[in-house]
């Protein structure tokens, strides 16, 4: 892209000339400048978007706004064209290789874009995990189509690998590269090959008891010897680790790495002692080690069905035990056969009309004082009165017993709150026990730790022992409940 002649008060950027037939390239690492397609104003709407329209071909573009009064500005890239544009290359080497469709059917045909940043021969490589064919075209300035026929020795699909080459320029000035790369997937229809389930489980129940789970299996052929697994597992916690539920369909016949590697020489014309190496520096605090606790006052949920086989119409019923929790479980759900799998997810709310749940610290030490907190929220209970009563017992304990009356109207959400007595070192039990209108009543218990606020620590001793003699202990050193001694 070159500037063309023009009036010295317009800025250079917004007048040029482009080669080829993409409308607006942008790299700044050969000195291209843009091309302005379309110049002119628009009266902006504060009620309503404004539309703004134009002819365009296929290509990439960029439409700018800019405020002559305030200088604000804004800018929007898109791509047009009928062809599937995965990125925008913008480095010189790069070429733009593109599939016209995202999946592709064993004997169709499929059309391949090659867009090379200049004119010139390319090599085409068919591979995934091994090269099944290989094809040289010559590209020209405004690129190429190639028409490919789909294999089923691809398996899931293949990548298009793209080399483009030229002659070096007589011109000392021309930067333009001599070779460039491009890389485009071709995957291929997996339909026939997939299972997939729905759910017919209500939107919510109540804790603590027993379910059954409706299932339907879909896909194409029979369902005579299909398999499922159901999990159920507290939503929160999978979104604490950005859990993303088991796709054996994607795993094996989805997108796969390419593991070719391409070797040539164009890599020796660089200076490799132009920059440093790049150093990877980690390290920071290692875990403080020791053991864990061995209770937490936090119910987690995470169910498993094992497998079950689905009746001939694909539907199943499958039994899952609810214990005593509140919040949103995740069904996952996988089918199987010989030659098929698949796997379905949906979501089902546990919780009671009354809503009650309670908060501690994670854990005491001897002679801490935390607090217990309960939320009470009237969802869809009846309104009227509720009588809460809170018991501890082991190794926590409330200063006075916990007795108490509230009023809970319809939509109501309350937070109460006690003081907790942490007291010898050992596993303490609070239970919650909430009665109310309509015969509501719901009893509920958490265990809580109380432990040591020192850290662990070990110590090791040698010294001569006598027959029938005794070792004694150094009176100095400090024995906890729980302490352990091996000899």
């Amino acid at each position: 892209m070159t500037p063309t002649s023009a009036p010295t008060t317009a800025p250079r950027e917004r007048v040029a000339a482009t080669t080829g037939a993409t409308p607006f390239r942008l790299n700044l690492h050969v000195g291209d400048l843009g091309h302005t397609l379309v110049l002119g104003t628009i009266d902006a709407l504060a009620e309503r978007p404004v539309t703004l329209r134009q002819a365009i071909t296929w290509g990439r573009y960029r439409v700018e706004v800019r405020d002559a009064k305030t200088g604000a500005a804004s800018s929007y890239r898109f791509y047009a064209g009928w062809r599937e544009q995965t990125s925008e290359a913008e480095t010189p080497d790069t070429v733009t290789v593109t599939a016209d469709k995202a999946s592709y059917a064993v004997g169709d045909t499929a059309r391949i874009r090659i867009e090379a940043p200049f004119a010139g021969e390319a090599l085409i490589a068919f591979a995934n995990d091994r090269i099944f064919a290989t094809r040289s075209v010559t590209v020209p300035a405004d690129g190429i189509t190639i028409d490919v026929p789909v294999s089923a020795e691809w398996g899931p699909g293949a990548y298009a690998l793209v080399t483009a080459y030229r002659p070096l320029a007589q011109k000392t000035a021309e930067r333009s590269p001599v070779r460039a790369i491009g890389v485009a997937w071709m995957g291929i229809d997996q339909s026939p090959r997939t299972l997939a389930v729905q759910f017919g489980s209500p939107e919510r129940v109540l804790p603590r008891q027993k379910i059954e789970v409706p299932i339907k299996v879909t896909g194409q052929g029979s369902m005579k010897d299909v398999m499922v697994t159901l999990a159920a597992v507290d939503e929160g916690i999978l979104q604490l680790t950005k859990f993303v539920s088991p796709a054996p369909d994607k795993y094996y016949f989805g997108k796969r790495r390419l593991t070719v590697a391409m070797r040539d020489d164009y890599g020796q014309l660089l200076d490799g002692n132009a920059d440093g190496v790049g150093v990877l520096r980690t390290g920071g605090d290692a875990a403080a080690g020791g053991r864990g606790l061995d209770v937490v006052p936090v119910k987690i949920v995470s169910l498993f069905s094992g497998i079950v086989r689905v009746d001939s119409d694909g539907t199943a019923k499958i039994p899952l035990d609810i214990p005593d929790f509140t919040g949103e479980l995740r069904l996952m759900a996988v089918a199987f056969d010989a030659t098929r799998v698949g796997m379905g997810e949906g979501k089902i709310t546990i919780r009671d009309p009354i809503v009650s749940d309670m908060t501690f610290p994670r854990f005491l030490a001897p002679g801490d004082d935390g607090r217990a907190s309960l939320l009470l929220h009237n969802v869809e209970g009846k309104p009227g009165s509720y009588k809460v009563t809170l018991t501890a017992t082991g190794a926590v304990s409330f200063a006075k017993p916990v007795e108490q009356s509230v009023d809970l109207p319809e939509g109501k959400r309350l937070l109460l709150n006690w003081p907790l007595h942490g007291g010898e070192v050992g596993i303490g039990k609070v239970t919650l026990n909430v009665t109310g209108p309509g015969g509501f009543a719901v009893t509920r218990d958490w265990q809580i730790q109380v432990r040591p606020a020192q850290a662990e620590m070990s110590v090791e001793v040698s010294s001569n022992f006598a027959p029938n003699g005794e070792l004694e202990v150094d009176k100095g050193m400090q024995v906890e409940p729980g302490t352990y001694l091996n000899v």
